[in-house]
């Protein structure tokens, strides 16, 4: 494959990398390193890119690009949707940074990498995960077992086999006790300890006590919960406000519902 139809490959996936949700947005559990397509998957590691050197290709999801020069020092590598300006890139199995021209900003030298959110990406150094800035400034030195992206100052990590939030000093805000975690969203994250599943607040606080079998991520006001094979909606302050049994009726449907029968008002803040 030449690198002028690399680089058209590319360049037409930039609109669909534009639409497509930035890596390291979900919760922990859900984060996924992309999976080369077969052919690609047995492709021989290339010499990763130096800072400074361009690629001839603007970021685009999960295809090539190829470095300028190209002939026997040719290096080939893959290049993901750009967020806050920054693309992960991957070359001889490492990960690195390029930016919206194209632009080795950080070289590939990461075992894994998240994108960039609030100004800050988790790395993987070995088996340890710490964070670095737009420059590749190591600010909080790998010490994690899993790490998560910042949202609002707060980022899951996982120590000593149990799940905790840090600040974007490094600094353990929320004691690491929980043995499952998801992103926070309207002020709460639903955490799972001792079995259940239950919700805390940005300072640690239990909001909601942990009863559920499964639960999910609040979303206007309203989070799915499951306990004992029934389904349902609580609101922020744990209401069951909705209850139909079937886990696949999105929460605009129930509030549709809610505000038809008019038996049960707007969720609770």
């Amino acid at each position: 494959m030449t690198g002028r139809l690399l680089t058209a490959l590319a360049a037409a996936a930039v609109a669909l990398a534009a639409a497509a949700s930035a890596r390291c947005g979900q919760a922990p559990a859900a984060e996924r390193r992309p999976s080369p397509d077969g052919a690609e998957a047995t492709r021989p590691a290339r010499p990763a890119p130096a800072a400074g050197e361009r690629s001839s290709a603007k970021p685009g999801h999960g295809y090539l690009f190829t470095m300028e020069n190209p002939g026997p020092r040719a290096r080939v590598g893959r290049a993901w949707g750009a967020s806050e300006g920054m693309a992960l890139v991957e070359a001889g199995g490492k990960w690195g940074f390029i930016d919206t021209h194209g632009e080795v900003v950080i070289r590939p030298q990461y075992d894994w990498a998240s994108d960039f959110f609030e100004g800050l990406a988790w790395v993987q150094v070995g088996q340890k995960c710490g964070y670095i800035n737009r420059r590749g400034e190591m600010v909080i030195e790998p010490r994690f077992e899993r790490a998560s992206c910042f949202r609002d100052g707060l980022a899951w990590v996982k120590t000593g086999g149990r799940w905790g939030c840090i600040d974007r000093e490094g600094r353990l805000v929320i004691p690491a006790v929980f043995a499952d975690v998801a992103s926070f969203s309207e002020g709460l994250a639903a955490v799972k300890i001792g079995g259940r599943w239950g919700y805390v607040s940005r300072r640690g606080r239990m909001v909601i006590h942990p009863r559920f079998d499964h639960a999910w991520s609040f979303t206007g006001g309203l989070a799915r919960v499951e306990l004992g094979g029934s389904w349902g909606y609580v609101n922020a302050k744990g209401k069951t406000v909705w209850s139909g049994g079937r886990s696949d009726v999105p929460v605009v449907i129930v509030l549709r519902r809610m505000k038809a029968t008019e038996k049960v008002g707007p969720a609770e803040e």
